[in-house]
């Protein structure tokens, strides 16, 4: 207010000073010592009004500073350590026989999505793919051995894993993860659907068959790749959602800490298994809760997302965040206009990802989001599907982009429906 109070006040007195030279002239005339004076009084003027713009200009800019917080610098982070953890399988029964026809077998197939339908469709995108997060129950009266998968999409390219699981009567375990690519153009096909099958040994009588086949059928929701660029600002640590998100963590630190210390994520070494660890824990402790019908978006702390046994999107991300810090890690939170999930820092060589890549037996499209400290890998934390794969409010597009895929050259991603992303450091 001050700034502006003087620049009002040096156009009131540059006014003044050139209305009384004019009126002085018109009486007898300006003489050279007066004309000097007048442009001498012009050239001073301007020079202070100057002055105070740029002083208007420094001050708003102040007030823009104050609305963002200082988060992480290069002396903070910590990049993960390799570790390599391949697929493990188990050795089969030596001996197998044909199969015989007199038994049966009760096998369920459970596949995680990220939609409300259950199983009811199964999504994909053109050009990427869809993933496929295997489990199988077996409700039979003999215990079984599985030995692999296969997918059969309509447009042909079976994709095959193969498996090493013991499945007892009663038990239901996690088989591995597929990940079945879709061409983009996709051929002209009237069915889309997938044909899952697998072959599987069954125990009688201290004896192994081999049944191979057993197969379900589940209908494709395919999205196109787009080529259209959406815009959107990226804010980094505005103030608002600074100071709301590392409140939060805060409030919690001390009892994160104790239990990442007292877990097998505390081990004294901060790796990129450890990361996925931590999503898996996170995942696998929470379901989603949505806010109550009041209105408001309430965000809780982490210990209260654990104990209530679930949250939305911003108590997933706050507690998955909260946890890769205590580990020793460096975690932000992204804000969307409707959702929000995870990055976190894995330093400037992204080929660390591919032991990842070996313990899923995949090529995930990690999404990552790269600036002057470093490049940070896109977590969401709500996905049941795998880790690093699309969150929500996130889409795969065409071309070359600073927003980048791993591992898929010509490919990037960007925000979706979000005009303005909020990228906040969990920083204690």
């Amino acid at each position: 207010m001050v700034v502006i109070k003087l620049a009002n006040y040096y156009q009131k007195v540059l006014y003044e000073r050139v209305i009384s030279m004019l009126v002085s002239g018109k009486r007898g005339g300006l003489s050279a010592g007066q004309v000097v004076r007048f442009f001498v009084t012009i050239f001073i003027l301007l020079m202070f009004m100057g002055a105070s713009l740029l002083g208007l200009y420094i001050y708003m800019d102040y007030l823009v500073g104050l609305n963002e917080r200082e988060g992480f610098s290069e002396d903070d982070l910590v990049v993960p350590l390799s570790e390599e953890r391949p697929i493990i399988l188990e050795d089969p029964p030596r001996f197998i026989s044909p199969w015989n026809t007199g038994l049966s077998t009760t096998l369920s197939l459970v596949i995680a999505v990220n939609n409300t339908d259950n199983v009811a469709k199964l999504d994909g995108v053109q050009g990427v793919g869809l993933v496929l997060n295997l489990t199988l129950k077996n409700s039979g009266e003999n215990d079984l051995f599985i030995e692999r998968v296969y997918a059969q999409p309509e447009w042909g390219g079976e994709v095959t894993g193969q498996l090493g699981n013991y499945l007892d009567v009663g038990d239901e375990e996690y088989m591995r993860h597929l990940l079945v690519p879709i061409p983009d153009p996709l051929p002209d096909i009237v069915d889309r659907k997938l044909t899952i099958l697998f072959d599987i040994l069954v125990e009688s009588g201290g004896s192994w068959y081999r049944r191979e086949g057993i197969f379900w059928e589940y209908p494709l929701v395919i999205h196109e790749m787009t080529n259209v660029t959406s815009e959107f600002e990226i804010k980094t640590n505005p103030a608002y959602y600074f100071d709301k998100v590392n409140d939060l963590v805060r409030t919690d630190s001390l009892l994160i800490n104790s239990i990442v210390e007292n877990s097998t994520l505390g081990d004294g070494n901060f790796t990129i298994q450890k990361i996925v660890d931590a999503y898996e824990y996170v995942r696998n402790s929470l379901d989603y809760i949505a806010d109550p019908d009041t209105g408001e978006n309430e965000w809780i702390t982490p210990m209260t997302c654990l104990a209530e046994g679930g949250g939305d999107c911003e108590d997933f991300s706050i507690l998955l965040g909260s946890v890769i810090t205590a580990m020793g890690g460096n975690a932000r939170i992204i804000i969307t206009s409707g959702h929000a999930f995870n990055a976190v820092y894995i330093g400037t060589d992204d080929s660390i990802l591919d032991s990842i890549n070996d313990r899923y037996g995949l090529n995930i499209p990690f999404q990552i989001m790269e600036d002057k400290l470093g490049k940070w890998l896109i977590i969401e934390p709500q996905s049941q599907l795998v880790f690093g794969w699309f969150p929500l409010d996130v889409e795969p597009v065409a071309g070359e982009g600073d927003l980048y895929i791993y591992g898929q050259p010509g490919m990037s991603w960007q925000f979706v429906d979000s005009e303005e992303v909020s990228v906040v450091d969990i920083y204690f």
